[in-house]
């Protein structure tokens, strides 16, 4: 959160070398990710393809996958809807990575009624992602 805080100009290029760093605790590569969303336009180049890579290893920790799909949410393009998709349809994935792919699915332009389908699908102890289903088929 410093790093995004921080308006310093080196601050985009720490936060993409903390997500591309696979030494790194999840924690601190989720930071980067989280912190490269905070100012998306002064990411620099390869952060989302870092992000990409990260958003598709079903391997990767739960958080940080959720970090880097809501990166790619801030500046989505053709290939994220697929990635969305993809990780939507996870079986067993945890409801943060459903939630942050169906963000993703959102903004990239997959119809709201694709989204609340595949949430729905989605089984999590919470029921998190069935009542966000509802909630997107009950909005106008």
């Amino acid at each position: 959160m410093a790093l995004a805080a921080a308006r310093d100009e080196r601050a985009p290029e720490l936060a993409l070398s903390a997500l591309g760093d696979a030494g790194a605790s999840p924690l601190v590569r989720a930071a980067g990710a989280w912190a490269l969303a905070q100012d998306v336009a002064r990411a620099p180049s390869g952060a989302l393809a870092a992000a990409r890579s990260v958003a598709a290893a079903p391997g990767e920790d739960a958080h940080l996958r959720a970090e880097a799909l809501h990166l790619l949410a801030e500046a989505p393009d053709a290939q994220d809807r697929a990635l969305a998709a993809s990780t939507l349809s996870e079986h067993g994935a945890p409801a943060e990575i459903a939630l942050a792919a169906a963000r993703l699915a959102l903004r990239a332009g997959e119809e709201r009624g694709v989204v609340a389908r595949a949430l729905a699908a989605h089984e999590d102890a919470r029921g998190l992602c069935a009542r966000a289903a509802r909630t997107l088929e009950e909005a106008p």
